[in-house]
């Protein structure tokens, strides 16, 4: 459901969808996301960070240590 949410977001959202992004943003990069035992759980993390690095961009979400 987040992807679907992520994809109809903009690039370089508002400040009020940037904050409301936030929460989000935070919990995807939480270990018990990126390391989980199901491997569909990895693909949806990883389709949101990639959505969340869209609508970012040109700026970086994370740190670099983070997105390592």
């Amino acid at each position: 459901v987040l992807e679907n949410c992520l994809g109809r977001v903009e690039q370089s959202p508002s400040t009020s969808m940037s904050t409301a992004l936030c929460p989000s943003m935070k919990s995807l990069v939480t270990p018990a996301l990126l390391r989980h035992s199901d491997k569909d759980v990895r693909l949806s993390v990883a389709t949101c960070l990639s959505e969340i690095t869209r609508i970012t961009a040109p700026d970086a979400p994370y740190d670099d240590e983070l997105m390592k």
